[in-house]
């Protein structure tokens, strides 16, 4: 009897093991979503036309006291939308006359300020503006002057207009941010933003997947300037019968790197703050619980993009690709009856090894059982 005992609690425990296996089985499932990151660009172009239309020849000439010459300088957005001031560099050192070459600006759209003259709309791209329509040969320019040269040229500088209001009446409309020089290439290009689109992840009725649509969650923000701050909301929903936990990962593509470090990250879940630091970082790449969903359960997960004011030319084009990656874990239904089902590959070989097991822990019984019989018989 108590050789029966031994077997049945070890038959016992063999069953309650292999039932906790089937209880505690899990699944996982993912889907990655490949956001787009695009920082805009603030170019400018400056060209010269008479009032025909013109080119304007700018070559060396001849000219006459109280000449008016057509002459438009004319500064054309080639970017994103930008605010734009003029300089006017006159040089007449061989003038002995302290009359001045006079150019005909319009004052009601060109403030003047210390060195430079600020126009006060912003330019859209693609937009032009003339800094003025002609210039005037003073008529106090005697023959003395017969022979001499003098020049005039233009520079033209802009500035992003998106987060950034110039003060034009005070000495420094532009609050003391210089202009850099364009560093990218000619030709360059970013795809612009389109139609809103709304963000969904979803696990099916089956269980079986993981759904994100669109394939871009960065997608409604288009192109991005410096001192921007962007929000989008994500909605996530269990759509079938079993619970599960949400994970969320993210990982840096191939593209400018530097610039994901210098983007701000904000993610929250239903309110409740989740992370907060850089777009790309090692505890991303790791990954973060997203919590429990059950079934039916739908959450709004907000995300906030920020980019540096201080942000400079040097990432002006810079694009930047990451992947997002959402995981489900979730556990199987355990079966009602403990064999394994027909079909389950998985487990008939958990039902294999553990036959197997107590298969052998009754050979060992029996053997011990013969010889401790032996050794009473002996005695």
């Amino acid at each position: 009897m108590k050789h029966k005992a031994i077997v049945c609690v070890i038959l016992s425990a063999v069953l309650l093991f292999t039932g906790t296996i089937a209880a505690f089985a899990y699944r996982n499932t993912s889907v990655e979503v490949q956001n787009h990151l695009a920082i805009g660009d603030v170019n400018i172009s400056l060209e010269e036309f008479t009032k025909n239309g013109a080119s304007y020849d700018s070559t060396e000439r001849i000219v006459l006291p109280s000449e008016i010459i057509s002459k438009s300088p004319r500064i054309t957005n080639l970017a994103m939308p930008c605010y734009v001031r003029a300089k006017i560099s006159l040089d007449q050192n061989e003038i002995t006359s302290d009359k001045e070459v006079n150019c005909d600006i319009d004052a009601s759209i060109w403030i003047r300020q210390g060195d430079y003259y600020y126009y006060t709309k912003p330019l859209a791209e693609g937009e032009s503006v003339d800094f003025f329509r002609s210039l005037t040969i003073p008529a106090e320019w005697s023959e003395d002057e017969s022979g001499k040269n003098f020049s005039l040229s233009i520079t033209a500088e802009a500035v992003q207009a998106s987060n950034f209001k110039p003060d034009f009446y005070s000495s420094d409309p532009w609050g003391g941010n210089k202009p850099e020089v364009c560093i990218h290439k000619s030709g360059e290009s970013i795809s612009k933003s389109r139609d809103y689109q709304n963000l969904t992840v979803q696990l099916d009725e089956d269980a079986s997947k993981l759904l994100a649509l669109p394939n871009d969650f960065f997608a409604n923000f288009g192109v991005l300037m410096p001192g921007d701050l962007v929000s989008d909301v994500i909605q996530i929903q269990n759509q079938s019968k079993t619970a599960t936990e949400l994970f969320f990962s993210a990982r840096s593509g191939k593209s400018d790197e530097s610039l994901s470090e210098q983007i701000k990250l904000v993610i929250e879940l239903d309110g409740k703050q989740l992370y907060t630091g850089s777009l790309r970082s090692e505890s991303l790449q790791e990954g973060i619980s997203l919590g429990n969903f059950d079934s039916g359960c739908d959450k709004s997960l907000k995300f906030t993009l920020s980019v540096p004011q201080e942000l400079k030319n040097e990432y002006a084009m810079a694009q930047a690709d990451e992947t997002w990656i959402f995981s489900a874990r979730f556990e199987e239904l355990p079966s009602k009856a403990y064999g394994p089902a027909t079909g389950d590959g998985h487990n008939i070989l958990v039902w294999s090894f553990c036959a197997a097991g107590a298969l052998l822990i009754l050979v060992t019984i029996g053997i011990i059982g013969k010889k401790r019989r032996k050794d009473h018989e002996q005695i």
